[in-house]
């Protein structure tokens, strides 16, 4: 195929877009894993997975719980914590495609 770019040089190219957006979704499915977690364990538990979600997830719900009213219990408060990184994540999207920073879909394959 004449004209394709590896692979390789894609990731490289595009880091501006790919590691801001790899760490948001990151975020997101520990958002998420805490959440369903929480269901299974203590908010006081010592289970190893569990205090590596909560610590990983703390600085997070932390700034949620900021803009969000004290009456919220913490289950709901981790679910709006991950609405907020969804939205975050879709508007950097969003920001990255109209700055025509987003990586062409049609460059690969």
């Amino acid at each position: 195929m004449t004209g394709s770019i590896p692979i390789e040089n894609l990731a490289i190219q595009n880091w501006l877009f790919h590691v801001p957006n790899t760490v948001l979704a990151l975020a997101m499915y520990m958002l998420l894993g805490r959440l369903v977690l929480s269901i299974f364990f203590s908010a006081d538990s010592q289970n190893m997975i569990w205090r590596v979600f909560c610590r990983l997830t703390d600085p997070i719900v932390r700034a949620v719980s900021l803009v969000t009213p004290k009456a919220v219990p913490p289950p709901v408060l981790l679910a709006f914590a991950f609405l907020w990184v969804l939205i975050i994540r879709r508007a950097f999207g969003l920001i990255m495609t109209h700055g025509a920073l987003v990586p062409p879909q049609s460059l690969v394959g």
